[in-house]
């Protein structure tokens, strides 16, 4: 019958390390934590760990301002050895599948510290949301979490990240179900095995077309909501109609934090003005008071 994807003991795990490139710089936090699919993750199961830097080393500072972590609070860490001894500890008491997004990037680290006989068995869930999502903007652990409606407001730390890929597991399992009809490991396996296919022509975004195409064609300002009603992202327009659906239209080429942003949008709010004038004051109000995550490029969130 094949090993049910609900029950599958499984660790969600995430690595922050000092470099964007897999296998490159050294970790520096470490976390995860026991679950299945079948039920939410308990956080009081989660395991968090900041590891002692290599010596010599410092925290790059566009690390720092994303992780919001110093050199001191790393210098208080623990000696890496023993981080990955506990885990693979962990992995011993429960024999579990390890659960990580994006996993090209933490297979090195974890291939060359685990202690483990035989390859280390790894659930990708960006592999499988290429798959089972492939027309979505973008599959970042951010962009899974606001699709899904499991929170975006914290996703800095390996902590919270650990937790949103516990969280898109259980989605993308549930997903998987009733969408594709998989329900076992051995299925999974199969359906990831399998190329992920191009998207279809118009990319799928959340946000009904008919919401876009209903807006005023008069000058506003434009408010793009996650599915949880977070303002995500505030904005001017001579048009409102023309510049939010501006937004969706010609994906190819947008940056990858555009495509992030997209791939969360479940409504729009917007507030008509007497001319573009007026919506430009009003744009910098609403930003100030509503800090939206969006609205400054490369801003230091996770």
């Amino acid at each position: 019958m094949g090993t049910p994807l609900r029950e599958l003991p499984v660790l969600a795990l995430d690595l922050q390390a000092t470099c964007a490139r897999a296998g490159g710089g050294w970790p520096m936090e470490l976390a995860w934590l026991a679950c299945t699919a079948a039920r939410p993750a308990e956080p009081a199961a989660l395991r968090s760990h900041l590891l002692l830097p290599p010596e010599g080393e410092s925290l790059p500072a566009p690390v720092a301002r994303l992780t919001g972590l110093t050199d001191e609070a790393l210098q208080r860490g623990t000696r890496a050895e023993r981080v990955w001894a506990w885990l693979a500890e962990a992995l011993a008491e429960r024999p579990a599948w390890l659960v990580v997004h994006y996993a090209r990037f933490e297979r090195p680290f974890l291939e060359a510290a685990l202690p483990l006989p035989g390859p280390i068995p790894i659930l990708d869930t960006h592999a499988i949301a290429r798959r089972l999502l492939p027309d979505l903007p973008s599959r970042s652990l951010r962009a899974l979490a606001g699709f899904l409606d499991l929170g975006t407001a914290e996703l800095r730390r390996a902590e919270h990240h650990a937790l949103a890929t516990a969280a898109i597991w259980r989605a993308l399992v549930a997903r998987l179900s009733v969408r594709r009809g998989v329900e076992t490991l051995e299925e999974l396996q199969a359906f990831v095995a399998q190329p992920a296919p191009r998207p279809a022509g118009r990319r799928e975004t959340p946000l009904a077309r008919g919401l876009r195409l209903g807006l005023p064609r008069g000058p506003g300002v434009y408010r793009l909501l996650g599915r949880d009603g977070r303002v995500l992202y505030v904005g001017k327009a001579k048009s409102l109609r023309a510049r939010v659906n501006q937004h969706f239209r010609a994906l190819r080429g947008r940056g990858a934090r555009g495509l992030e942003l997209l791939s969360q949008v479940w409504d729009v709010e917007f507030t008509p003005t007497l001319d573009e004038a007026a919506a430009l004051g009003l744009e910098a109000e609403e930003i100030r008071r509503l800090d939206p995550p969006y609205n400054v490029a490369g801003r230091a969130r996770g």
